[in-house]
């Protein structure tokens, strides 16, 4: 079943990363907690009246199978932690079954991305921009606001909900083009620690399921990026990959751990660069394999 947009527009999408590429695109990945599918948005810049442009997908890992769950601009979607529903941005948070019903606005404030269920399912973590910017906590039990930093986003949960991963801009740098580090916070008491002291854009940190281990992508300038992976605590910082393109195309990596925190789901171009696909990876760098095609 594919959702309708009666009472939700989902085409009124702001945030930091523009959703402008030139090719078609699978990006925003997000592994389901049972491993068997992989939630992702799907861009087609060249779609005509008889192809959909933009969407949020599922993907069966058994059998390669894609599956349109809903139209429209549904970004960076993430799963609750019992695997009942999606999350996602446009514009607002909304929430969707798997299998595209009950379609649900959950926040109002307008231009918020980057959503993250919390592991006890109680709240949901996610970047605002705009009045208000910075990261926020919407509790869903009585569906209250919290502004939880400055600056923060996009983050990320640890496996127990005590702490949170985030990557902090350069103050007073342009949002989209700021260098930015990646940090660790207490969810209770806001005290934060610096991980990544590089000289490169880093963002979107994935927590593996395990607790054990950091992913994140660096924006190293020009055509160039990379997927690296470190501990929990900032040590044994290595590159996974390295993404050198040829093309001028809008890349975003954001990565998501497999549930039994060996392998990262991650988007990059295909071998000729003529569109974004999903690829996988194990931590210890082995078995690059592309997922879509």
């Amino acid at each position: 079943m594919v959702t309708s947009f009666i009472g939700c527009n989902l085409t009124d999408t702001y945030e930091l990363d523009p959703e402008v590429v030139s090719v078609p695109a699978d990006e925003h990945p997000a592994w389901s907690p049972d491993g068997r599918y992989i939630a992702f948005n799907h861009i087609n810049p060249a779609a005509d009246e008889n192809t959909s442009s933009r969407g949020l997908y599922l993907l069966n890992l058994e059998n390669g199978e894609r599956r349109l769950i809903i139209e429209g601009s549904a970004r960076n979607p993430d799963w609750s932690p019992d695997g009942e529903w999606i999350i996602f941005n446009s514009g607002d948070i909304f929430k969707i079954r798997p299998n595209g019903t009950e379609l649900t606005r959950l926040t109002g404030q307008g231009m918020s991305f980057f959503p993250r269920w919390s592991p006890d399912g109680n709240t949901i973590s996610y970047g605002k921009s705009g009045t208000g910017s910075g990261l926020w906590f919407f509790h869903l039990p009585d569906s209250t606001y919290q502004r939880f930093g400055f600056g923060a986003s996009p983050a990320d949960w640890s496996p127990d909900g005590t702490h949170i991963v985030y990557s902090a801009l350069d103050q007073f740098e342009d949002p989209v083009s700021a260098r930015g580090q990646i940090w660790v916070a207490d969810t209770a008491n806001t005290v934060s620690t610096q991980l990544t002291t590089n000289k490169y854009r880093n963002r979107h940190a994935s927590w593996s399921p395990d607790g054990n281990w950091i992913t994140w992508p660096t924006d190293k300038g020009g055509r160039s990026s990379g997927l690296n992976v470190m501990r929990a605590d900032g040590s044994g910082q290595k590159e996974l990959l390295a993404i050198e393109l040829d093309n001028t195309i809008n890349l975003r990596i954001r990565p998501s751990w497999s549930p039994d925190s060996e392998r990262i789901v991650f988007s990059k171009p295909n071998a000729d660069e003529s569109k974004i696909v999903l690829w996988t990876i194990n931590r210890d760098r082995s078995g690059l394999e592309q997922l879509t095609f």
